[in-house]
């Protein structure tokens, strides 16, 4: 399977290459957050995350959640981003239809099901009633979990870990997702909507100060899709 996941990993970066991308590499000033970074609006969230250092970093206690908007014209095929020890949390596949309620997928790495472990979750969440609310949008972490994948760690991960999801365009809806170069989770789902948001945060707790780095989506473009192909070629 490593060798697999390597081959794909090649295979995605001459796409990433060839392909449309967003990026954010979190090289602002020192206290700020990027530019299409906004705060879902939660007023339970009472934490921050801001640039320091070239990253994205955990610098005010408590839960703190975003999303980045970055408009892909298609549905992004490549997500990756690196992620500094644990309760971080990452979504994508936020739909943009309805910023009160919809539904995402979120990958976090927390003990919120009793163990630590990286989570892959079908989220359906909501806002507040605007008239109790009027600042919330898009709050992809407050929500129910449809279904959850868990895969232990034994406890909170030290360091950096680098991440990549491969989601595959429709009509196929299969998502893998690799940390560290080592296939995780690979699961099929419903395909994903057509324009779609991204989130990022922490779910505030003390065990760790949770950091983002090198943070990119990648589409294919039109007229190049036949690497697509080459990539599911390998799972079959």
């Amino acid at each position: 399977m490593r060798v697999v996941l390597a081959i794909l990993l090649v295979v995605c970066l001459q796409c990433v290459a060839s392909g449309l991308d967003c990026e954010e590499f979190f090289d602002g000033a020192d206290g700020s957050l990027p530019t299409l970074f906004f705060s879902t609006g939660d007023p339970d969230d009472v934490g921050a995350l801001a640039i320091q250092g070239g990253a994205l970093v955990h610098t005010q206690p408590g839960s703190a959640h975003y999303i980045w908007w970055c408009d892909p014209p298609l549905p992004a095929m490549w997500l990756g981003f690196d992620a500094l020890g644990a309760e971080w949390e990452f979504a994508w596949r936020i739909e943009m239809d309805d910023s009160g309620s919809g539904t995402c997928m979120r990958l976090s790495h927390d003990d919120r099901h009793g163990a630590w472990a990286y989570s892959l979750s079908k989220v359906s969440w909501s806002c507040p009633d605007p008239g109790e609310c009027p600042e919330c949008q898009f709050m992809w972490h407050n929500g129910t979990e449809d279904w959850t994948l868990v895969h232990a760690t034994g406890g909170p991960v030290e360091g950096w870990q680098t991440v990549f999801i491969t989601d595959a365009e429709p009509p196929s809806g299969h998502i893998w997702v690799s940390i560290d170069q080592v296939l995780i989770f690979d699961q099929t789902c419903e395909p994903p909507p057509e324009r779609q948001l991204v989130g990022l945060g922490c779910s505030g707790g003390e065990d760790s100060v949770p950091a983002f780095d090198l943070l990119h989506l990648t589409w294919p473009d039109p007229v190049e899709r036949s690497t697509w192909g080459a990539v599911k070629a390998l799972y079959h």
